[in-house]
């Protein structure tokens, strides 16, 4: 890892410190968000507004958890052992785009309108073209440690605020590093949507040649706040997260009740033992009072579906609560 380097502050002067790996700061004396590559100041920088301090956060987090199967009616007297407020960057870019396409499209062929049967059919390739749009937004993640299941939460941008590192101060929140800069998540935003063109036209032919016009008619910073609680409950530690912006349920571990566990391992097992029961009785009586054909293939397909029950609930029985409130 290479040794901080530093740069002066186009705005006010300031020497700031670049943490390894950064691609943008921000000037700790006058707020200034600052590219690290070209000295630049890039002005498009904001941040969401804590609207769930700890308190709310961990009472929404617990008032979820306890509507899961399973979750014990006393989680919510579990012990805090650590809480931290940490924003999180994000770029988004708003992506206008347009593409033609040309390529061909699979379509029987019918000598008459008299019926025949499918293998009889002959086929032709037919040429088209057309045009497909798409405007969207996409979200890139400018910290290359953050957690997978964060990278793919849907972050909330309405009613966002210019960045103020005093404000977060004030919260004891932590920031981490912007490391991934403007020109490495707007190829990645221009590849995600060449993607989706593809795939739209991908719906009218089966091979094409596609040509795309993008126009990028945003790209701004957005910093998210993120709580994250450990607790303990019983001998065991489990993770929360959640959307200090919104009080989403980012993420939560929980525990769920021996008595759940329990009932859950037995019907395990008992659609085990069912479903193998079923597959010899039937494969015995089709071999030895009937064809041999029906029953057993009957038996084996319906046993192997109890089996398959039976299996998801012993998995399910030795498995931790993991879950969040879903994206829209």
């Amino acid at each position: 890892m290479r040794e901080l380097s530093e740069l002066e502050c186009p705005q006010c002067g300031g020497v700031v410190k670049i943490p390894p790996y950064s691609s943008t700061i921000v000037c700790p004396y006058c707020n200034t968000t600052i590219q690290t590559k070209t000295g630049t100041i890039f002005k498009e920088h904001y941040m969401m507004g804590l609207q769930y301090n700890k308190q709310d956060a961990k009472a929404k987090m617990f008032e979820w958890a306890l509507k899961q199967l399973g979750a014990p009616e006393d989680l919510t007297q579990a012990e805090i052992a650590k809480s931290e407020l940490t924003y999180w960057p994000f770029w988004v870019v708003e992506i206008e785009a347009n593409a033609t396409y040309r390529g061909s499209q699979k379509k029987p062929k019918f000598q008459n309108k008299e019926a025949i049967p499918i293998d009889k059919v002959t086929w032709e390739y037919e040429f088209e073209g057309g045009t497909v749009e798409s405007t969207d937004d996409f979200i890139v993640p400018a910290n290359r440690d953050i957690p997978q299941f964060l990278a793919n939460y849907n972050i909330p941008i309405r009613r966002k605020d210019f960045f103020d590192h005093e404000k977060i101060a004030d919260q004891e929140g932590m920031i981490k590093d912007i490391q991934v800069d403007q020109e490495e998540a707007l190829e990645i935003a221009r590849s995600e949507m060449l993607e989706i063109l593809r795939q739209e036209a991908e719906l009218e032919v089966e091979s094409m040649i596609l040509m795309d016009d993008q126009k990028i008619n945003a790209i701004f910073l957005v910093e998210i706040p993120i709580l994250h609680f450990e607790y303990s409950y019983g001998t065991s530690r489990y993770d929360g997260f959640v959307d200090g912006a919104s009080g989403r349920i980012i993420n939560l571990d929980f525990p769920r009740k021996v008595s759940f566990r329990a009932m859950t391992k037995l019907a395990g097992q008992v659609h085990v033992g069912v479903g193998v029961g079923i597959i010899l009785l039937l494969t015995y009586l089709g071999f030895t009072l009937f064809d041999g054909i029906f029953p057993t293939y009957f038996g084996i397909g319906l046993g192997l579906e109890m089996f398959l029950f039976g299996y998801l609930f012993l998995r399910f029985s030795r498995s931790l609560g993991t879950g969040n409130e879903g994206q829209k």
